[in-house]
């Protein structure tokens, strides 16, 4: 920052903005006759505040005094189990009437500064990982109050200040939209799939005379995937990180050697289902994907070279029998989902399905036709997410650049 513009100066966050450390949890607060909402870690995303969970707590009036959000406030990711979301924020716009905030939250309150400026310069120090840098903790990472009061922050004159937060607002707005796009082409997918089949667990016409199979009769093998160790060479691997929303990421691929008998047992080939099978989040258990030669032909690795990680587990399907596509479509839709979530055995904290969980899923069997059908009117969906996908990676790293310079004062 040595090279900032004269007219710029650093100061300490606390010399322009309160900060505080929500109100920590305690049984005694999990009743009363003065109950109030609170907002907490799981409630701040990238995106912005997600208001669909809120918990309340006893919170008296003096406590009140202390721990209310004001319009304007600013409120970080104190703790989480990911470096990574440490230090996220998001700004409080006085979405909910007279409500608190938990100490896995810090709260920023601006002093005659515009809390859109620090809201941009937050969301910059956390998504290039300063204060992923600066966290503290074993098993749990911490930013911590104090800190985050003692954080430096490069301070333009007002007219600045102004002309950065125009010009990001805008940078930014296009990304959410992208992203929305996204969203909507993935919920397009399932409307897709209850249009053609209908929804599956209740007497909708479409599918009162299906014939049903388990997974496990769909299928002719199951297999778990190497618990070999990582290595700069040998085979590129799938692991948990690449099966992301139904599809493969394969961005950011591990190497593990294998023998070539193992190679024979665990390489992956067209239309396989690849499974979640541990997560600490239950919605992620079941999770799969299909694997594509077309997909991971970016990667720039040869198709039949891919194996996957032990924490996942293939399903080679019976391709007479059932569309991987139409298999993953209807395990990602509610009734899928639930059938999942049964099959989910739970162990400190863990939640796990094995093969014999997924192998008693009974999933309804359409005509072989109507699956590849729609197989291809997903595979159009897919096309657009991907061309879409490319260009948010390419707004997101010019949405980096331009914070980069706005806050070296080289706009």
């Amino acid at each position: 920052m040595t090279s900032l513009p004269n007219d710029w100066r650093m100061a300490r966050l606390d010399t322009i903005a309160e900060v505080r450390l929500g109100r920590q949890r305690s049984p005694k607060n999990h009743e009363g006759d003065q109950m109030r909402p609170y907002l907490r870690a799981a409630n701040v995303d990238w995106d912005g505040l997600r208001l669909g969970d809120i918990k309340t707590m006893n919170f008296t009036d003096a406590e009140m005094e202390v721990y209310r959000l004001s319009k304007g406030d600013l409120l970080l990711n104190e703790a989480s189990g990911s470096a990574r979301e440490v230090g996220k924020p998001a700004l409080w716009q006085d979405e909910i009437t007279d409500c608190a905030f938990q100490n896995t939250l810090i709260r920023v309150r601006p002093k005659d500064i515009e809390p859109e400026f620090l809201l941009h310069y937050f969301r910059h120090a956390a998504s290039v990982g300063k204060f992923a840098e600066a966290s503290r903790g074993v098993g749990i990472n911490h930013l911590g109050k104090e800190a985050l009061a003692s954080w430096q922050i490069p301070l333009p004159p007002a007219g600045e200040r102004q002309r950065i937060v125009g010009l990001l607002d805008q940078a930014y707005e296009l990304r959410i939209k992208r992203r929305q796009a996204i969203t909507n082409l993935d919920g397009l997918t399932q409307a897709l799939f209850i249009e053609t089949f209908g929804t599956f667990g209740d007497p909708l016409r479409r599918t009162a005379n299906l014939d049903s199979a388990t997974l496990g009769e769909l299928t002719s093998e199951f297999r778990y995937g190497t618990s070999v160790k990582s290595e700069d060479r040998g085979h590129p691997t799938l692991r948990i990180p690449n099966v992301v929303g139904g599809s493969l990421d394969v961005r950011d691929l591990k190497f593990v050697p294998v023998t070539p008998a193992e190679l024979t047992r665990l390489r992956l080939r067209q239309g396989d289902l690849l499974f979640v099978r541990s997560n600490g989040n239950p919605e992620y258990v079941g999770r799969c994907a299909v694997f594509s030669e077309d997909l991971v032909s970016s990667s720039g690795h040869a198709s039949d070279s891919f194996i996957y990680a032990s924490y996942l587990i293939r399903a080679r399907l019976h391709l007479d029998k059932v569309n991987p596509v139409y298999v993953r479509e209807f395990l990602l839709g509610s009734t899928g989902r639930r059938s999942l979530r049964s099959s989910c055995k739970t162990s400190a904290g863990q939640y796990n399905i094995n093969i014999d969980g997924l192998s008693g899923i009974s999933i309804p069997v359409p005509p072989l036709l109507l699956q590849q059908e729609f197989a291809k009117r997903v595979e159009f969906i897919a096309e657009l997410r991907e061309r879409y996908t490319r260009q948010l990676s390419h707004l997101d790293g010019l949405f980096s650049a331009l914070q980069h310079r706005a806050f070296r004062g080289e706009l």
